[in-house]
């Protein structure tokens, strides 16, 4: 691979010779396997390896942005040629003042790096990917239409004017798989994505089982008549999407500096249950989004956004921080699920590990407490109203609950309500901590939180 750090600084140097007032660099790495399923078979493989570079310069209050791949060194140069030009052609930014300073950075993360991943052969994620089908055929007539894993190891480095350089290695391990069963006139089908920072974060086995036994409910599943309001539990898979989707805008400097946030004026206002406690956390082990910095170099930091139910701050990249006076260190660019198209776009305002703290109640005893309730396992896409938390999403896996049981699963049905209203009445919360996001997987941003019971929702199906 390319020498980043002597790309860097390449950049840097002959930016200071063109006499920019400020210049800063993002180059990344990385090699990519592929294995991809069609019709319960192996289909095809891919590798191959990438590099790239994002310059952004700032020629007096003129900021300017280019980004290219890099096959050889040159090709960064021509990137920072091109980000000059459009410094020079674009109107004064009366609020830049600067890229992030050099900090020490203290914090250290785990199990962010697996080296098995550069190891392993597209072949040998093909094999991981057969595993998942086998598993979900075992059950009779079961098929997996499509399924895809891909790895990938990854290296950034970023340098600036001020004297910063700092840089992360990491690995990434994304998969999607569907399955399909029909009888009787009806089909059901069953999807599940997983992310992980290593490949024995990943129970194949359980993926394909997974699949295969949402399938089959789908397939039991009845329609659903009328409306039916009562306690839900919505599933931790899908829950954080749904917060990255809404509070994960909320609670963006650049949409609080814009004015766009619904939450402008409500720090330290008593917002949620009292039981709900919310943070952003890049250094969490193991965390898709972890590393000791963010993708401008600042520092990562430990972030309470909700504490006990209150609005405690907003996350800020550098330079909406420095807008509103405030702490940055969550500017950000790389994907949750893909390191492909990071050095595109400067890094902005988002949450890296948007994490709720385990309960201490297990799915079946949240279950078991209901005496009439509903559960979504799975949205045909979990997305809320940024502004204002409204919601009415389609459900693919759900059913309703009677004293204490799963009745009936359940098709054909909306579940409507509030999330901003209903996180100020979660009635349980559950100890499955897993990743709930990301909401799309070349944007920054993943929610680790688990399964959590809500008053105030309704399903909602025909007449």
């Amino acid at each position: 691979m390319i020498d980043l750090g002597s790309v860097n600084g390449r950049v840097i140097s002959k930016a200071n010779k063109e006499g920019v007032s400020a210049v800063e660099t993002f180059s990344v790495s990385w090699r990519s396997k592929s294995a991809y399923i069609e019709d319960s078979m192996p289909n095809f493989v891919i590798e191959d390896k990438q590099s790239g570079i994002g310059v952004k310069v700032a020629i007096g209050k003129k900021v300017g942005f280019s980004s290219s791949s890099l096959e050889k060194e040159e090709d960064a140069l021509a990137a920072l040629d091109a980000a000059i030009k459009i410094a020079r052609l674009s109107p004064d930014d009366a609020h830049f003042e600067s890229f992030p300073p050099i900090k020490e950075v203290t914090g250290s993360v785990d199990g962010v790096y697996d080296g098995s991943i550069p190891e392993s052969s597209s072949a040998d994620l093909m094999d991981k990917a057969m595993i998942v089908v086998e598993s979900a055929t075992a059950t009779k007539d079961m098929e997996v239409p499509k399924g895809m894993i891909r790895a990938q190891d990854y290296e950034f480095k970023i340098s600036n004017s001020t004297g910063l350089e700092n840089g992360h290695k990491g690995t990434i391990l994304f998969l999607s798989f569907s399955s399909k069963i029909a009888a009787g006139g009806n089909s059901g089908e069953g999807i599940e994505k997983a992310y992980s920072t290593e490949l024995k974060g990943i129970d194949f086995e359980s993926i394909g089982e997974k699949i295969s036994s949402r399938a089959v409910n789908t397939l039991d599943a009845i329609p659903f008549k009328g409306k039916f309001e009562a306690p839900a539990i919505i599933a931790n898979s899908e829950l954080g999407q749904m917060l990255l989707s809404s509070l994960g805008y909320a609670i963006s400097g650049e949409n609080v500096n814009k004015k766009r946030s619904p939450w402008i004026d409500k720090i330290g206002s008593k917002m949620f249950s009292e039981t709900l406690n919310i943070m952003d956390d890049p250094l969490l082990p193991g965390g898709i989004q972890s590393a000791p910095i963010d993708d401008e170099g600042s520092p990562a930091v430990r972030k309470t956004i909700v504490e006990k139910g209150v609005l405690k701050r907003f996350i800020y990249d550098h330079y909406n921080a420095q807008i509103a006076q405030q702490e940055g260190g969550n500017g950000f660019r790389r994907g949750v699920g893909t390191i492909e198209k990071s050095h595109f776009i400067p890094a902005s305002c988002s949450v890296s590990n948007l994490t709720i703290p385990p309960g201490d109640k297990g799915l079946d005893e949240m279950i078991s407490e209901l005496d009439k309730g509903i559960l979504v396992e799975k949205f045909a896409a979990p997305e809320v109203n940024q502004f204002s938390g409204a919601f009415g999403l389609e459900v693919r896996n759900a059913s309703i609950i009677e004293k204490g049981e799963i009745k009936e699963y359940v098709k054909f049905a909306l579940l409507s309500g509030n999330l901003f209203e209903s996180l100020g009445k979660v009635l349980m919360i559950g100890n499955d901590n897993a990743i709930g996001g990301p909401w799309m997987i070349t944007s920054p941003g993943a929610a680790y939180c688990p399964s959590v019971t809500f008053e105030g929702f309704q399903l909602v199906g025909q007449e």
